[in-house]
């Protein structure tokens, strides 16, 4: 989707971008773009794949880590809860509310705050 964090990696060590626009090329083939300083750059979908959720990105945008999980609040929305992260990512709550939905990587992250309504950038 565009907006979403991928790491393309066409460089070694690989590089965190931002998906700008995502084309069919042929059939079997897609092409993303993904912005690299004032450019947009093309790469095969091969040379981008998603991005981890760390503690590390998670405390970066403002989550905070109590014992069993990792909450994020701002004032007048419900808290969001991301907890019990094991090999198949991490739980998602609102308000204490579990939604049917893990999120092992940040664009799934984004797609989940994106779905709540909230508008928030995501630091990687």
């Amino acid at each position: 989707m565009i907006g979403d964090w991928v790491e393309c990696t066409y460089w070694t060590p690989s590089k965190q971008l931002k998906v700008a626009e995502i084309r069919r090329i042929m059939d079997d083939e897609i092409k993303i773009g993904v912005y690299s300083d004032d450019l947009i750059l093309i790469f095969r979908q091969s040379e981008v794949k998603p991005i981890p959720i760390t503690p590390e990105i998670l405390e970066k945008n403002g989550f905070i880590n109590y014992t069993d999980f990792y909450m994020w609040k701002e004032e007048s929305l419900e808290p969001i809860h991301l907890d019990n992260y094991d090999e198949d990512g991490w739980r998602l709550r609102i308000n204490c509310d579990n939604i049917p939905c893990e999120c092992k990587y940040v664009h799934q992250l984004q797609h989940a705050l994106r779905l709540c309504g909230i508008e928030k950038e995501i630091v990687v």
